[in-house]
């Protein structure tokens, strides 16, 4: 989004995912300029492994200390805004009613974090103390300064502050906060155009096409002040922390949780009464019988039916939130129409961005199985190569093995039986003194004494001489109890099989 709209999307600082834009980020680093970042773990929460840089080495240490996880570096504001010498940061809360409607609200209330060391621009004597740089309630509660509220009306003392009270001291120091809120308000809005497309893209996949309220979000953003009265987006979190560990925690998040559970509509017998029917449905298919579609998944049967269901359910969603608002505001859609004009062109950008992420995921998808199903094909195609040649290979020996039978023997004799095999010139090529053993006769009728004489029977090869063959032949391997029997197959010949030789070759 910052690419296809550099002047509106400048409200965070730049970032690099690591390993893969680690080169990017060390170039940062080549300039005579200092620049410091802040590396946080991908996984991590309350401030684990967060650490500053200031040089290659120190990227290289903090990525040391995290193999195989990805690291976000963040380019560290180093004027930010203090009060009384601290750094501190804001928790804004956010609530997304529904995605497809867009629907945003911004609690009014939040709290303000403040560091339990007075600030000190980051040099290598305190890139290490993070009690200093780091606004993280889990961080700065164990260090002895932290000063904790004791009662619900403390909202301006100690390290915990209400976002009331902070607006207020800004006020007196001379800063606009009316305009501080709306400049969050609008980073807020711009920050979940970016992801609507992929939202409602989910929300329509897992839950379908319903009214739009079955799902809700509630994000905690934290956002900086710098010196300037300017607020950056820092990070976005979807599961904030709702622990209760102050009188001023409790103040705060009790009334966000209710105020939530009242806008969102939480029916606890509603939501009885949808186990009951899972259960029924889960039943029923048990016994062979379609479930009934759920309430929210029945469709009218017209259109204009259908239009008017919607139309009376979209106000009475608003009239409910109107009552039901508590300490929210909404944010969007925007009442402001140049606002709302300006909101929908961004959105607009962001759906072209998400079709073009989406088409070219599916283009490598479909790349990556027809990848797979060629790699697949080939390993299939070679393993049936070499099993054939392995085939071959066992037939091969055979025929060895019966060549060098014939030769030990008797080659004038047992040069016959080979004959009635099927690959006689493969034979021949196996052993050509074999052939070259054959007596020379010019004349059939010699031939046929000779042969009248010799083979007027089979020849069978005995167990024993199998044995013997098996012990003093290289190829036992292939001479398995299974091609035995192959093997004597082969080494029987028939007189129908030698006249059928003498007549394809005569002499």
């Amino acid at each position: 989004m910052r690419k296809l709209f550099p002047a509106d999307y400048m409200f965070f600082p730049q970032a690099f995912i690591l390993p893969n834009q680690l080169s990017n980020l060390l170039n940062c680093f080549s300039r005579s300029k200092v620049k410091t970042f802040i590396l946080k773990p991908d996984n991590g929460s309350q401030g684990r492994g967060v650490v500053l840089a200031q040089s290659v080495r120190d990227v290289r240490q903090a990525m040391d200390g995290f193999p195989g996880s990805n690291l976000v570096a963040q380019k560290y504001i180093t004027k930010p805004m203090l009060i009384n010498g601290f750094k501190f940061d804001l928790r804004i809360y956010v609530l997304i009613l529904s995605c497809d409607p867009l629907r945003l609200y911004l609690y009014r209330e939040g709290i303000a974090r403040f560091c339990t060391e007075r600030y000190q621009k980051p040099g290598p004597e305190n890139l290490s103390k993070n009690c200093m740089h780091l606004t993280n309630y889990a961080v700065n509660k164990y260090n002895p300064n932290f000063c904790f509220n004791t009662n619900e009306n403390e909202t301006s003392k100690g390290h915990k502050w209400t976002l009331t009270s902070l607006f207020k001291t800004l006020s007196i120091q001379g800063f606009d906060t009316t305009i501080l809120h709306q400049k969050i308000c609008h980073i807020v809005v711009m920050t979940i155009l970016a992801i609507v497309p992929l939202l409602q893209h989910n929300y329509k996949t897992y839950v379908g096409d319903d009214n739009g309220q079955s799902c809700f979000e509630l994000l905690g953003m934290d956002v900086l002040i710098d010196h300037r009265c300017i607020p950056w987006l820092l990070e976005v979190n979807h599961s904030p922390s709702f622990s209760i560990d102050t009188p001023l925690d409790l103040k705060v998040k009790e009334s966000l949780i209710t105020d939530t559970l009242k806008l969102v509509q939480m029916d606890p017998q509603g939501i009885s009464k949808l186990r009951q029917q899972d259960k029924k449905g889960a039943q029923m298919r048990l016994y062979g019988k379609s479930p009934p579609l759920p309430i929210a998944m029945d469709k009218p049967k017209h259109t204009s039916k259908l239009n008017q269901v919607v139309f009376h359910l979209n106000h009475d969603f608003e009239d409910h939130e109107a009552k039901n608002m508590g300490k929210y505001e909404c944010i969007y859609p925007s009442h402001d129409k140049k606002k709302q004009d300006l909101y929908n062109k961004f959105l607009d950008g962001a759906q072209s961005i998400f079709s073009h992420s989406f088409d070219m995921k599916v283009k490598e998808t479909i790349a990556k199985v027809q990848k797979e199903h060629n790699q697949e094909k080939k390993s299939k195609n070679e393993e049936t190569t070499k099993v054939d040649k392995c085939k071959k290979a066992q037939r091969d020996a055979r025929m060895a093995a019966l060549a060098a039978i014939a030769i030990s023997k008797n080659p004038s004799r047992n040069i016959m039986l080979l004959i009635g095999q099927k690959s006689l010139n493969q034979c021949k090529n196996i052993s050509k003194d074999i052939v070259g053993s054959l007596p020379r006769l010019k004349k059939t009728q010699q031939f046929d004494q000779w042969l009248s004489t010799t083979h007027t029977k089979p020849t069978i090869i005995n167990k024993k001489e199998q044995l013997e063959l098996r012990a003093s032949s290289p190829l036992e391997s292939v001479l398995d109890c299974e091609n035995r029997r192959d093997f004597v197959e082969n080494v029987m010949v028939s007189q129908e099989k030698i006249n059928q030789w003498q007549l394809k070759n005569p002499l």
